[in-house]
């Protein structure tokens, strides 16, 4: 572990630009902690040094292959910071972060080794890198790379299976992005009552709304408002309020198309929906609610 000379380089390019510790740390860390990552005492966290290395004009990637080693901790960070910037849809920095990790080699487990082309095929999808198709052939390759792999997985190849689902339904395969919901479900791993260190539940909340909205795009209305109530009622036992409107206003969707209920149900669907949306700031859902359901809720 080159721990030493990573942070003799820190202390190196901090001078070079001028800085003092306290200039460095400012808004990342405190003083004392810049002070003994030069010193090689401790290790900085992925997210600390990418900060470092923001204020140093340099990027991520040449401290990496600086500091090539490999630590639980460090794997830990490593995914908590690309899966936070997923979360925010920052796709240049989950792009920027897996290529830098790829390309220095540092994390040269398998299993992460997955985990980091996964989101870079994702994120490089959204940015327009490659098309849809292409992003799919990928993800499926990974899939059969996973298989080879022994051990514990992380619920990802439940997880590369969802984005399957939607790359195939944002293509209007609709079969296909059913296909691979269903066998995202499959593949989770036991999922008690309450959430997981992984969030589990919340992932498979998930995969049933993209699932809800897949069947609705396909026209198949009786299915996707299975989908939506199995939804509303794990949403209850999960005690996760997340998808919940969603939910109840694709169950009012659905059963307003099929008339399945009387008028006074469908608003009632409407009216909870509405309810999750406010209380969950959810503005843009409420706004497109009140837009075109807004003569139930009068």
């Amino acid at each position: 572990m080159y721990i030493r000379e990573l942070g003799a380089e820190i202390a190196y390019l901090r001078k070079k630009n001028k800085l003092t510790q306290t200039d460095l740390a400012k808004n990342i860390c405190t003083q004392p902690t810049i002070s003994m990552i030069e010193k090689g005492e401790i290790v900085p966290g992925i997210d600390t040094l990418h900060n470092i290395a923001l204020r140093l004009n340099k990027p991520v990637e040449y401290f990496l292959k600086v500091l090539e080693y490999q630590r639980p901790e460090y794997v830990e960070q490593t995914i908590n910071l690309i899966e936070k910037a997923t979360t925010a849809h920052d796709y240049e920095t989950v792009y920027r972060l897996t290529s830098a990790e790829l390309e220095s080699g540092a994390l040269n487990n398998n299993w992460i080794k997955v985990f980091l082309k996964w989101h870079q095929t994702t994120s490089g999808y959204e940015l327009g890198k490659w098309e849809a198709h292409e992003a799919e052939k990928k993800l499926i390759h990974l899939l059969e790379k996973l298989n080879e792999i022994e051990g514990k997985k992380e619920g990802i190849l439940s997880k590369i299976y969802n984005t399957l689902g939607i790359l195939c339904s944002e293509q209007n395969k609709f079969t296909e992005s059913r296909y691979y919901y269903d066998k995202s479900i499959t593949h989770l791993p036991e999922i008690s009552d309450q959430p997981s260190t992984r969030s589990l539940p919340i992932f498979y909340l998930r995969v049933l709304y993209n699932k809800t909205i897949t069947l609705y795009d396909a026209h198949k209305y009786e299915e996707s408002l299975a989908e939506a109530e199995r939804g509303i009622y794990w949403s209850k036992i999960y005690d996760n309020m997340a998808l919940i409107g969603q939910f109840y206003y694709y169950k009012g969707q659905n059963s307003e198309i099929l008339k399945l209920n009387t008028e006074a149900e469908t608003k009632e669907c409407y009216r909870k929906a509405l309810f999750f949306f406010k209380l969950l700031n959810k503005n843009v859902y409420e706004s497109l609610l009140l837009k075109h359901k807004g003569h139930y809720l009068e």
